[in-house]
């Protein structure tokens, strides 16, 4: 159980607006802000392979620190502040194209 200290850390985090993203030596993905988060989440790298393991944790874990309008919010605050919708489509191959 977080301490209070612990939670209001992760509520910055969350809040945040600067894409931020702490990795591991062979750069996984270890933590971020939401919107490096989701930065991450629509951006494909060069390993196909950490990117949809990077998606089904992400999609599996967001209710542990954020709730679904608020990723839904953040979606869209993204995606006005673009204007680019080709940003939000993957651009390799996926199990439905």
């Amino acid at each position: 159980m977080p301490t209070s200290s612990s939670g209001g850390l992760l509520e910055a985090a969350v809040q945040d607006t600067e894409p931020l993203l702490c990795r591991t030596a062979d750069g996984t993905v270890e933590a971020g802000t939401l919107v490096g988060l989701l930065d991450h989440l629509i951006k494909d790298t060069h390993d196909l392979a950490k990117d949809e393991e990077f998606r089904r944790i992400f999609l599996v874990t967001y209710p542990l620190f954020t709730t679904r309008e608020n990723l839904f919010r953040s979606f869209k605050r993204r995606f006005e502040e673009t204007g680019d919708v080709q940003s939000f489509i993957p651009s390799g191959p996926s199990r439905y194209s």
